[in-house]
């Protein structure tokens, strides 16, 4: 048994071994371009986003060169110098701007041919675009859904308060009520010009009377006046009075018809002012109603605009592509190592395989170098057959990422894991030494690549020696010291 176990840790460590060698042979002859014959370009930038050295340059999709330095210039602009394939022929009215390979990935440079037929030379400058603020547009996202929810809110609030709803009703009702006053004044109007027709024609009649009865006093003084006679002259004046008495009585008739007349168009003026005030107030409802359609009119066109705009399309679709690219990628290669260090080479006899870190593990470290603490806690859980996943937190505290990988078992002794670790897009290796020694080794940041190397020594059930080295093939590394508890 422990001539066997001893044989699977060899091949462990063999494996560990040629794939760290493989790993750091390729970045190595990848950043000094060997066999390449190149050209030096720069271009200026107003902010190079979170371009980092040695990300990608493509030209149509294909990349062409990798960028070399990141500095800033005197006017606090950004400098990116880049390094070509000295085969690339790039124009000289081509543009040069900072892209990312989805929402999710590392960004590179991007350049857009230009139509000229002459090319770039060693130390030209290459004109720039200014990438697109997704953070911005995220933003602007943000402000749009709040206003649309305002607005949202506001129509609730219009259509739903039971105050809004009551006053509502009551206008309903003032209105109702208005126009049935309206049509009692024009029907008592009516009834009062029916009911002052016959005074009216009674005033003519005695103003005729009057008039006749003038004649006649007139007719009377000249025979007064003609014969001397007293007896006709006292009936001529008593006649003159009762003349005098009737045209009285009828201008006081006449006045109260017309004052009648006037005190009932007074309430109409009255009823048609309270209908003015109603009709006023429910044109300054519906302008208000226009107003807020209008406003959620303009937000929903916004909405729509975002949503067409065809470069954040593309950059869902360039996103998903690379996730798949990505899964892809990861199947090939366990299904390779599984070929060529699994499965046929294993005793039938072999122990059973762990999953290494199974469980709930926190790490409390110190940075010897930089004299800081870091805290690290994952979760690792079964999955199916061989399958295992791991969930966790890299520098808990201000600058927390994100640990979020799926890995596979090769042998009783050997895990591969890959996914994202410190939030980046890299894989990882674990080698069981014995029952007390584990091994492990993560590449992450393909544009830049850091390796980090640890060994865990446990010491009991819960406890262990935590060693570590990080950015390995980087001067400035970083050691780390301290415990790690295991539940």
């Amino acid at each position: 048994m422990d001539v066997l176990l001893k044989n699977e840790a060899k091949v462990g460590l063999l494996v560990f071994g040629a794939v760290v060698a493989l790993v750091a042979m390729y970045w190595f002859l990848r950043g000094i371009n060997v066999g390449a014959s190149t050209i030096h370009v720069y271009s200026i930038f107003r902010d190079a986003r979170k371009l980092d050295k040695g990300a990608d340059i493509r030209m149509a999709g294909v990349k062409v060169g990798a960028v070399s330095q990141i500095s800033l210039t005197g006017n606090s602009f950004a400098r990116v110098d880049m390094i070509i394939v000295n085969k690339t022929r790039i124009p000289t009215d081509s543009v040069a701007r900072i892209t990312t390979g989805g929402l999710i990935g590392d960004s590179y440079v991007d350049i857009l041919p230009g139509t000229k037929r002459t090319c770039l030379k060693n130390s030209d400058k290459i004109e720039s675009a200014e990438p697109m603020n997704y953070e911005k547009l995220i933003s602007d996202i943000g402000g749009l859904v709040d206003e649309l929810k305002s607005s949202v809110e506001g129509i609730n609030a219009v259509v739903g308060d039971k105050k809004t709803i009551g006053n509502v009703k009551a206008t309903m009702a003032n209105m109702q009520e208005a126009s049935e006053s309206t049509i009692k004044l024009l029907e008592s109007a009516r009834l009062l010009i029916a009911q002052a027709s016959p005074d009216i024609q009674r005033a003519i009649s005695n103003m005729t009377v009057a008039t006749e009865n003038a004649v006649k006093m007139t007719d009377e003084l000249q025979k007064v006046v003609t014969n001397d006679a007293a007896p006709a002259t006292r009936q001529i004046l008593a006649q003159a009075q009762e003349a005098m008495v009737k045209l009285n009585e009828t201008m006081l008739e006449a006045r109260g018809v017309i004052t009648s007349i006037g005190g009932s168009v007074g309430k109409l003026d009255g009823s048609i002012d309270k209908v003015d005030q109603v009709l006023t107030s429910i044109d300054s409802a519906a302008q208000q109603s226009d107003e807020m359609l209008k406003h959620l009119t303009d937000v929903t066109m916004d909405m729509h605009k975002i949503s067409s705009d065809e470069q954040v399309i593309k950059n869902i679709k360039d996103a998903i592509r690379s996730a798949a690219e990505a899964t892809a990628q990861a199947n090939e290669l366990i299904s390779s190592l599984n070929r060529r260090f699994g499965g046929s080479g294993r005793s039938t006899n072999a122990p059973k395989a762990e999953i290494p870190g199974r469980g709930f593990v926190s790490d409390a470290l110190w940075n010897t170098d930089q004299g800081k603490y870091r805290f690290d806690a994952n979760y690792t859980f079964n999955g199916e057959n061989d399958n295992f996943y791991r969930l966790g937190a890299y520098n808990i505290g201000e600058n927390t990422r994100v640990n979020l990988q799926a890995g596979q078992l090769l042998s009783s002794t050997t895990a591969l894991r890959y996914g994202l670790y410190a939030s980046r897009l890299g894989f990882g290796i674990d080698q069981q030494l014995g029952s007390r020694l584990l091994l492990s080794a993560d590449g992450f940041r393909p544009n830049d690549p850091e390796y980090d190397l640890r060994a865990v020594l446990k010491l009991n059930r819960d406890w262990g020696l935590y060693g570590g080295y990080s950015n390995v093939f980087d001067r400035k590394g970083d050691v780390f010291l301290g415990l790690q508890y295991k539940n």
